[in-house]
C-alpha cells in the first residue's frame, strides 16, 4: 500500500456530513414521491412521466393534485402518503437552516458585547473552531472566535460560538470581544511574531479590567524554545501585566506529556527488573525535541538514564542545534543522533536501521511530516522485525490530523507481522484548553509545591522559587511537573500499583528505599541541570548553582535523607488524591488451574491482583480470560520470547483472537527474562 492510496482511504467528511444527511432524505422522499404517482398514472409515454415528476415537485410547496384521489380510488399509495407530508417539511427544514446559517455571524457578532465569562480565541482556524464544535457529551464552549478576514470568518461560521472579524495586534479587537469581561483568552497563531503581538494586545486592552474580577488566563502557544524561555522570564512571577495573567504553553509539550500519562513507559519497559529506557525517535521536530527531553527527565530506571537515539535526515545539525539550544547539560549527553532517510518504502533503509540505531530500542516513537507515512513507517518496522524473527517493541505514533489510522491496523489481513501495540498521540492538545495549559497534569505538581511551601516557616518565602502557584516561573513549575510526572515509574520500579481508597502503604526495606532514593537523586538532578542549574561548592539561587550537583555516594547525609523523604512523601501525595498504594499480588500460570486462579483471585484483598502469563498454551489462554471476568480490575502481564505472530501461531485458531486481544489490552507486555 502506498502513501497516496492510504491518503485516499481516509474520508473526511467534516462539515458537510449535515449536508449529506439533508441530500438523502431530500432525494429519498422525492423518488416515493414519483413512485407514488406512477402508482397511480401508471405513464407510458415521456410526456407521462413528466407529468408525474412535476406533480412530484408540486409536494414541496404542499400542493396535493385535487385529482390524485379519483384518480386513485381513495387508495393513495403508502410512498405518495409519506412523500406528500415529509417533503414540504424537509423543505421547510432546508430554508430555515440556510436562513440561520446566514444570520448567525452577524448576531452573533452584535451580541459579542453582552457575554460575560466567555472564552475568546484567535489563531489557527481548524484548532480555534474545534474548540467552539459541541462534542459528543459535552456541552458547547461560549466563546468569541476572532478572525483575521471575511472568508475565514465565513468558515468559522459553521462552528459554534460568535466570530468576530478584526486585528488580533490591535487592542480594539479584543475590547469588542469583551476582553475585560472574558474568563480566558486563547492564540494559537502559527507564527510566533504575530502570537507575541496577540498577547501584547490583550494585556493592552485588559488594563482598564475590574479589580473585582479575576486577571484574565492568556494562554499564548509559542513554538520556538528560546522565545518561550525568554518570554517567561521577562514576564512571570512580575506584575507587569495588570489584570492578566500570562501562559506560554507549548503544543509539543502538551502531547508529550499527555502520551507518556495514558501510556507510561512501564508497559513495556521491564522497570521492575530494573530494565533500562532505549528509546528511538524518528523524526526531530519540536515533538521529537519535546519527547526526548521529557525522556532525559524522567524515564530514569534503576539509576540508568534513557538511551536515547534520534534519527532524522537532518540529524547532524539538528544535534547541534539542539544541544547548543539548552546549554549541553549533562543528561542530553545520552542522546545520540543519525542520519537516516526514513523511507518506509526502502527495505535496505529499515534492515540498516534495525541493525544499527533502531536495533535495541523497547520503544519507538514516529514523528513524522504526515499520518500515512507515519502509519506505513510502522507497518515497514514491523516487517523488518518479523524478518529477523525478534519480539517488536510498542510503536507510538504522532498524529496530526483528526483520524486515527492506527484503529485499523489490527484489522488488516498482513500475515506474519506483529500489529499488535501500535498507537497514536497527539492530534487533540491544541484544541483543549486545559491540555494546553497543562491544568490537568499540573494538579499533581501544583500539590508538590504546595506541600513544600507549607513546610516553609512563617514569613520564609524569599526565594522565586517559593511564590505561590500562579506566580511561579516556570523553571520552577518544571521541576514540580518532573516530580509529579515521575511518579508512576516509580511506582513500577518498587513493583507497586495504585487503587481508589484509603490504606497502609507496603513495606519497603532499607536496600530497596536506597535504591529508590539513589535514582531519585539521579533524577532531581536531570530535572535542574535541564532547567539550568549547575554544581557549585556554594549553592547561589541567582545563578542557580547547588553543591548537591554531584553522584549519590558523595552526598552528606542530610542530603541523601531529603531524596529518601521525597520517595517517602510520595505514598502521602496520592493519599491526599484518594488514592492507596499497594505491592502487586501476582500469580504466575505457569499451568492453567482454574480453581487455584479462583481460590488466588478471591484472596486478593490488598489491591488488584497481577497474573503473569506468557500465553503459552490454550489453557492459559482462556484463563486469563476466565480471572478477566472474575476480576474486571485484574492486572495482566504478557511475557513473550518470541514475535508475536509465531507465538499467536502455536495456539489453535479458536483462541487467537482472544490472545490478540489479551496483547493488546495487556497492562505490560515485556520480553521474557533469560
Amino acid at each position: 500500500m502506498t502513501p497516496t492510496s492510504l491518503r485516499w482511504t481516509v474520508v473526511n467528511l467534516g462539515g458537510q456530513k449535515a449536508t449529506l444527511l439533508k441530500t438523502v432524505l431530500g432525494a429519498a422522499t422525492c423518488v416515493l414521491g414519483f413512485m407514488g404517482f406512477a402508482e397511480i398514472y401508471r405513464p407510458a409515454t415521456p410526456e407521462a412521466y413528466i407529468e408525474c415528476l412535476f406533480r412530484t415537485v408540486q409536494l414541496l410547496f404542499a400542493q396535493f393534485p385535487p385529482d390524485v384521489r379519483a384518480a386513485a380510488g381513495d387508495q393513495i399509495p403508502w410512498t405518495l402518503n409519506v412523500a406528500r407530508f415529509a417533503m414540504p417539511a424537509l423543505f421547510l427544514w432546508f430554508g430555515a437552516t440556510a436562513l440561520v446559517r446566514k444570520i448567525r455571524r452577524p448576531i452573533g457578532a452584535a451580541s459579542v458585547g453582552m457575554k460575560r465569562g466567555h472564552l475568546i480565541l484567535t489563531g489557527a482556524a481548524d484548532h480555534t473552531a474545534a474548540l467552539m464544535r459541541r462534542r459528543k457529551g459535552a456541552p458547547a464552549e461560549d466563546g468569541v472566535i476572532l478572525a483575521g478576514d471575511e472568508a475565514e470568518a465565513a468558515t468559522l461560521s459553521a462552528g459554534r460560538g460568535a466570530v468576530l472579524v478584526g486585528d488580533s495586534a490591535d487592542p480594539e479587537t479584543w475590547h469588542r470581544a469583551g476582553v475585560l469581561r472574558a474568563r480566558a483568552a486563547l492564540i494559537l497563531e502559527s507564527d510566533d511574531r504575530a502570537g507575541m503581538a496577540a498577547a501584547l494586545a490583550v494585556a493592552e486592552a485588559a488594563r482598564d479590567r475590574s479589580t473585582e474580577l479575576e486577571p484574565i488566563d492568556v494562554v499564548c502557544a509559542l513554538a520556538d524554545p528560546d522565545l518561550r524561555a525568554l518570554v517567561d522570564q521577562v514576564y512571570r512571577g512580575q506584575d507587569v501585566l495588570p489584570g492578566v495573567a500570562l501562559h506560554i504553553a507549548s503544543p509539543a509539550e502538551a502531547r508529550v506529556r499527555d502520551l507518556l500519562a495514558r501510556e507510561p513507559l512501564h508497559r513495556s519497559v521491564d522497570v521492575e527488573r530494573g530494565e533500562p529506557v532505549r528509546a528511538a525517535i524518528l523524526g526531530f521536530g519540536a515533538t521529537g525535541e519535546a519527547l526526548a527531553l521529557q525522556l532525559a527527565r524522567a524515564a530514569i530506571v534503576a539509576d540508568q538514564p534513557p538511551q536515547v537515539v534520534v534519527v532524522d535526515r537532518q540529524a547532524a545539525r539538528q544535534g547541534r542545534a539542539f544541544r547548543e539550544r539548552h546549554g549541553r547539560p549533562a543528561p542530553l549527553e545520552t542522546i545520540a543522533f543519525q542520519e537516516g532517510d526514513l523511507d518506509p518504502g526502502d527495505e535496505g533503509e529499515i534492515d540498516r536501521l534495525l541493525a544499527g540505531p533502531l536495533g535495541e530500542a523497547n520503544i519507538v516513537f514516529v514523528c513524522l511530516s504526515d499520518d500515512p507515512t507515519s502509519v506505513l513507517m510502522a507497518v515497514a518496522l514491523r516487517r523488518g522485525w518479523a524478518r529477523l524473527g525478534r519480539l517488536a517493541p510498542p510503536i507510538r505514533l504522532r498524529r496530526h490530523g483528526p483520524h486515527d489510522l492506527t484503529r485499523q491496523l489490527s484489522a488488516l489481513p498482513i500475515p506474519d507481522v506483529d500489529l499488535t501495540r501500535i498507537s497514536s498521540f497527539g492530534g487533540d492538545e491544541a484544541r483543549n484548553l486545559e491540555a494546553l495549559t497543562g491544568a490537568r497534569l499540573d494538579r499533581r505538581a501544583r500539590a508538590i509545591h504546595d506541600g513544600y511551601l507549607g513546610r516553609l516557616p512563617a514569613g520564609g518565602a524569599t526565594q522565586p522559587s517559593q511564590r505561590p502557584w500562579p506566580r511561579l516561573g516556570q523553571a520552577y513549575r518544571q521541576a514540580n511537573r518532573d516530580q509529579a510526572d515521575y511518579i508512576p515509574l516509580r511506582l513500577a520500579s518498587l513493583g507497586w500499583t495504585t487503587r481508589p481508597g484509603a490504606g497502609a502503604s507496603p513495606p519497603l526495606t532499607e536496600a530497596a528505599m536506597e535504591r529508590a532514593a539513589r535514582t531519585e537523586h539521579r533524577r532531581w538532578a536531570a530535572s535542574a541541570e535541564l532547567i539550568g542549574w549547575r554544581h557549585a561548592a556554594v549553592r547561589d539561587n541567582a545563578r542557580k548553582r547547588h553543591p548537591d550537583l554531584v553522584p549519590y555516594d558523595t552526598l552528606s547525609e542530610a542530603a541523601k535523607a531529603k531524596d529518601r523523604a521525597v520517595v517517602g512523601d510520595m505514598v502521602a501525595l496520592l493519599a491526599q488524591e484518594g488514592v492507596a498504594v499497594s505491592a502487586f499480588d501476582s500469580l504466575r500460570l505457569d499451568s492453567a488451574d482454574a480453581e487455584a486462579i479462583a481460590a488466588r483471585l478471591a484472596s486478593a484483598t490488598e489491591g488488584p491482583p497481577r497474573i503473569i502469563s506468557g500465553l503459552d498454551t490454550d489453557d492459559q489462554v482462556r484463563a486469563l480470560e476466565t480471572a478477566r471476568r472474575l476480576r474486571p480490575d485484574v492486572i495482566w502481564r504478557i511475557e513473550l520470547d518470541e514475535p508475536v505472530p509465531s507465538r499467536l501461531e502455536a495456539l489453535s485458531p479458536d483462541v487467537r483472537p482472544a490472545a490478540m486481544a489479551l496483547i493488546e489490552g495487556a497492562d505490560q507486555v515485556v520480553a521474557a527474562s533469560d
